[in-house]
């Protein structure tokens, strides 16, 4: 175990630190803002980090679990104290490599390209839109070092590796997507593995959604469901309630007891869900009718036209928010651009609506995480 000095020379803190007070001058910690880390440093942090209950003891220091404490910073780092532990190693990396992408385990604004996966770029973006969804897609995306990103498919328990050179040759393609490189590494990474599930590589649970419909013959990206974003990433999967009015995909029934008072579309129960929690991720997908010809339009709450999509092809949005009768929803076109309709214009060619309480699912996890040393002193107890 390294002595606390020891830790202050690696780290390039020159300062002497009050062992009794804990405490580190603010000049100090200003002018080891400026010093460049190498990725040795970031090796040795880890080490700190891995080994922090240790460090907890040694050193009287009031680690918590996402290493973000004023004390800990400032003594075994020794930098600004309005960083976590996750920028501050973002940081370290950005300032000691070359690296010509901008990997933040963040979900930002992105155009959907040629390739037809507005589900997986809808689901991506429907995750950034709540804390949870977000803690799920840093849970996914891992930097290896070297140029190297690793993205973690919890749900089947498989990770694939993407290299700076393949997000290099898929951005001169101009086949994917374009604007934020995360959504790129995702791509990459869940091509990868529907072609392995297409080529048998990959058995799945009964339980499974489909992923893929065994066609080798185009891009595995092209059509899918909010549902198979989720699954791969947690294993679990997001409810879903269907227009029963739909002119193309409704059901007789819902369309005769529409004609009733009192009929309630089941989409409006899914809205209501969606309104009252607010870590509820959601997307939203739109056909035409049968033989439809031309763009699919409906109207914003301005009045103005807003294309869902074209003739009797699907396309699927994320469903930003909902706030009483209006619904912010955004398009994987250009995700940057929010629409906001009521909900009576989003019935007309909403087929069905996809959400995931990630939130619970977040919950889930980390009392699972809490709990596993225990699992493994309770066996070892039988």
């Amino acid at each position: 175990m390294p002595e606390l000095e020891n830790i202050q020379k690696l780290l390039g803190i020159t300062t002497n630190v009050n062992r009794e007070e804990k405490t580190i001058s603010d000049d100090t910690v200003k002018s080891n803002t400026e010093r460049k880390y190498t990725i040795d440093d970031i090796a040795k942090v880890r080490e700190i980090i891995d080994n922090k209950r240790d460090y907890d003891e040694l050193y009287d220091v009031n680690f918590d679990d996402e290493i973000d404490k004023i004390d800990y910073q400032r003594i075994a780092i020794g930098i600004s104290s309005d960083e976590t532990i996750r920028e501050i190693l973002d940081r370290f990396r950005k300032d000691n490599t070359e690296d010509s992408f901008d990997i933040d385990e963040n979900i930002d604004d992105s155009q959907q390209g040629g390739i037809g996966d507005c589900w997986l770029l809808a689901g991506l973006n429907s995750l950034s839109y709540t804390e949870g969804g977000r803690e799920i897609i840093k849970d996914a995306i891992e930097y290896t070092g070297n140029g190297t990103y690793t993205v973690n498919f919890k749900g089947l328990n498989v990770s694939y590796t993407i290299t700076e050179q393949e997000l290099e040759a898929a951005r001169e393609s101009g086949e994917y997507s374009t604007g934020d490189d995360d959504v790129l590494l995702m791509e990459l990474a869940v091509q990868k593995l529907l072609e392995d599930i297409e080529k048998g590589n990959i058995e799945l649970s009964p339980f499974a959604p489909r992923l893929t419909d065994g066609d080798t013959s185009d891009n595995a990206l092209n059509g899918g469901y909010f549902e198979d974003l989720i699954y791969v990433l947690t294993g679990e999967k997001p409810d879903s309630k269907k227009n029963g009015v739909h002119p193309r995909y409704g059901n007789p029934q819902d369309k005769i007891m529409s004609k009733f008072p009192g009929y309630r579309n089941k989409l409006e129960d899914a809205l209501d869900e969606i309104e009252s929690n607010g870590d509820i991720s959601a997307c939203i997908s739109f056909f035409g009718e049968e033989g439809h010809e031309g763009n699919v339009i409906i109207k914003d709450i301005h009045g103005n036209d807003v294309i869902l999509t074209s003739g009797e092809s699907g396309h699927m949005w994320s469903i930003k928010s909902v706030n009483g009768d209006y619904v912010t929803i955004v398009n994987p076109w250009d995700s940057s651009i929010e629409v906001t309709v009521t909900r009576e214009e989003l019935m007309k060619y909403a087929t069905k609506i996809e959400y995931f309480d990630c939130g619970e699912y977040e919950k889930g996890n980390n009392q699972f995480k809490k709990d596993w040393p225990t699992l493994f002193e309770n066996e070892k107890a039988a």
